[in-house]
């Protein structure tokens, strides 16, 4: 009878530590199941910031090729100023020399 009693008593522990080992998971698990949402707003919120960043990276190249042919036309610009100045300083010679040989 006395054995019994220990078997019983042993069992009832057994079962009070699987109770606790059992709570002890429930609770870890729901502490996953936060961090999992966590990390699922986080991941929601960094998707958002890349789409952002990729609307930027598009617009940077947009502004890049308008850069490049603004900085195209300076140079043609730029070029032909210094086109028509020898131009002018030519026939501006030319007319210096009309009046050296009408004189």
């Amino acid at each position: 009878m006395e054995v019994m009693v220990n078997e019983l008593k042993s069992l009832k522990n057994d079962v009070s530590t699987l109770q606790k080992d059992n709570a002890t998971m429930m609770a870890n698990i729901t502490t996953l199941m936060t961090n999992n949402r966590t990390l699922m707003a986080k991941n929601a919120t960094m998707m958002a910031h890349n789409a952002t960043l990729m609307e930027d990276n598009e617009t940077f190249k947009a502004d890049k090729v308008r850069l490049d042919v603004f900085n195209k036309g300076q140079t043609h610009r730029h070029y032909l100023f210094r086109s028509v100045n020898a131009l002018v300083k030519h026939v501006k010679y030319i007319q210096a020399r009309k009046k050296d040989v009408s004189v």
